[in-house]
């Protein structure tokens, strides 16, 4: 994912859950400031993510409302 506007203070973060059943954890990918962040998942697919918004606050990034998840299509 990434943040294209390094201008700005918005900070962006996906968080995404996978098919593995193994492994139910939610993971976290978050862009820094005007770049690009990714992860992958080797043996299983994602099955829903959403997108979150947050701005810098003290040091860290208060992470405000999230987007509906979105269930990718096969």
């Amino acid at each position: 994912m990434c943040d294209l506007d390094r201008r700005d203070d918005l900070r962006f973060k996906a968080e995404f859950a996978t098919a593995n059943p193994i492994d139910p954890s939610t993971y976290t990918v978050v862009a820094p400031q005007g770049g690009c962040n990714d992860d992958r998942t080797y043996i299983s697919r994602i099955q829903v993510f959403k997108l979150c918004v947050g701005r810098p606050s003290f040091g860290g990034i208060v992470w405000g409302d999230c987007y509906n998840p979105v269930r990718p299509r096969p």
